[in-house]
């Protein structure tokens, strides 16, 4: 770790002392001292080992969309840039994206397939000018169930103070979520009421009569009590008997 008075301490089993090693510290002046680059030659092996970013831990947050699923980076000031992985259920991390800079902290990941699981996480890097990037230590995992966004395919409105939308069957779910207002932003008179998975309508009461309502609704995954969500549906909005 590097101090503020730019002192080096290397720790650690087989750490490299003074009378073997090269120290050559780098601080791009972006990040503050103890996050500053130390990279080691050891004379014994002529190998590079990088101690540094050290406290450069990025996080990210997921969430569904129509398309696909979101990946939000928090921004880390002193970065170059981010690189993001990804594996489906099981399987092996995979590099998917780098975003380069601070301009844009978002990536959308659309190779995803409705009911399957996919886990993330995400690293930052600084570009020294010997040319090369190192990097910090991984983000926490994030994981998420890629869920088809649904569709309300009809609305009515048949019995006094009541709606009922009807939408299309998504076998990988395990339940939808009706939510209805008096407001297209869903803050005012809000209702929510789920439907199991085997349902394709539900009828929802105790509205106010000749009232226009907007409604959406959307799939979610119970999984060790964690509910994950599908994106919310297209609004449509009916006005009650």
């Amino acid at each position: 770790m590097i101090d503020g008075d730019g002192k080096l301490t290397i720790t650690g089993e087989g750490a490299a002392t003074a009378d073997d090693a090269e120290i050559i510290v780098y601080y791009s002046g972006k990040c503050s001292a103890d996050t500053a680059q130390a990279i080691v030659n050891t004379k014994s092996s002529d190998s590079h080992v990088y101690l540094g970013l050290t406290n450069l831990k990025p996080s990210i947050s997921l969430s569904s969309t129509s398309s696909g699923i979101k990946i939000t980076v928090d921004d880390v000031s002193c970065a170059d840039g981010f690189r993001i992985y990804k594996k489906e259920s099981d399987g092996t991390y995979t590099k998917v994206k780098t975003l380069k800079g601070h301009d844009t902290l978002t990536y959308t990941d659309k190779d995803v397939k409705n009911g399957s699981k996919y886990s993330y996480k995400v690293r930052c890097y600084v570009k020294h000018n010997d040319g090369k990037n190192y990097y910090s230590k991984y983000s926490a995992v994030k994981s998420n169930y890629y869920l088809s966004q649904p569709t309300i395919s009809k609305l009515t409105s048949t019995k006094t103070k009541t709606l009922t939308p009807t939408w299309k069957k998504n076998s990988k779910v395990s339940g939808y979520q009706i939510q209805v207002a008096t407001n297209s932003g869903f803050t005012n008179n809000k209702k929510t009421v789920t439907a199991a998975k085997s349902k394709i309508s539900a009828t929802v009461s105790g509205l106010k009569s000749g009232k226009t309502y907007y409604v959406r609704i959307r799939g979610y995954k119970t999984v060790d009590e964690t509910k994950y969500y599908s994106a919310w549906s297209s609004v449509k909005k009916i006005k009650t008997q």
